[in-house]
């Protein structure tokens, strides 16, 4: 196997793997902002809407660590 072949597999795993954590974390994010907001009773935990920056900003890291080990 070719090693730039390889090496751009792992660049795309890491970002689809991004992007789903990202539509994950931003999916939770919204249905807790609007069960507050709302009063919808769906008992999402709160502590998410506070949560949830830090971790995108983590995950950000994340990818940028692994994209320059992987360039």
């Amino acid at each position: 196997m070719n090693i730039q072949r390889f090496v751009a597999g792992q660049r795309k795993a890491v970002d689809v793997i991004l992007t789903m954590f990202v539509a994950l974390l931003s999916v939770m994010w919204i249905a807790t902002v609007c069960d507050w907001g709302f009063n919808l009773g769906w008992g999402w935990d709160k502590q998410i809407i506070w949560l949830a920056p830090p971790m995108l900003l983590f995950a950000m890291l994340v990818r940028f660590c692994c994209m320059a080990i992987f360039r």
